[in-house]
């Protein structure tokens, strides 16, 4: 898996009063955006594919 540490530097994560996780991404370079949006884009595809075939099972 590529190392995100360099492109996420200052990435920081809290959690606030109501128990709701929040990233700080801080300043960002446009290759580590594109890396992010494609990493985020697979995992939605795995769980669209997860949920067509739990659907296709039932």
């Amino acid at each position: 898996m590529a190392s995100l540490h360099d492109g996420f530097g200052a990435l920081k994560a809290e959690v606030n009063v109501h128990g709701d996780g929040l990233v700080n991404l801080g300043p960002v370079p446009a290759d580590a955006v594109h890396r992010l949006a494609a990493l985020l884009a697979n995992g939605l595809c795995a769980e669209l594919d997860h949920l067509a075939a739990h659907d296709e099972a039932a």
